[in-house]
């Protein structure tokens, strides 16, 4: 990968995280989100085909609750950089992008779970009107 590719990629993974909460809600789905990476990887037959596939896979998942579904973000980037960089079949790289998701799905619950915390420090400076 070139340096151009890089940027690329760390840029759309930043959008997608952030849609994924707040924008449009479907750029950080997998069949949007693994096509634009297989366009910027140089082949967006695969990205297609491994957003089209994962999508199936996680379609219903959904945070209900407290609950965090593994993360689609993670996978999507990681299966897309798998299939197309490292020649891996869309079932292999798709099977090793399972992990990737889950290990986000643990990071996001430590961070909404450290963030918990912290939010009687900010109802209280609120309630105080301290922006600080």
């Amino acid at each position: 990968m070139d340096i151009i590719q890089i940027i690329l990629l760390a840029v759309v993974t930043f959008i997608f995280a952030i849609d994924q909460f707040s924008l449009t809600e479907t750029l950080y789905r997998p069949i949007i989100s693994c096509t634009i990476i297989g366009a910027i990887l140089g082949n967006m037959e695969i990205g297609l085909l491994v957003g089209g596939t994962y999508e199936i896979m996680v379609i219903g998942n959904m945070p209900v609750g407290g609950a965090q579904p593994p993360n689609v973000i993670i996978a999507g980037v990681a299966g897309c950089i798998l299939a197309i960089k490292a020649n891996m079949e869309v079932n292999a790289a798709l099977g090793t992008a399972v992990i990737f998701s889950i290990f986000g799905q643990y990071v996001v619950t430590l961070v909404f779970t450290f963030m918990a915390g912290l939010m009687s420090k900010a109802d209280k400076a609120a309630a105080e009107a301290n922006p600080k």
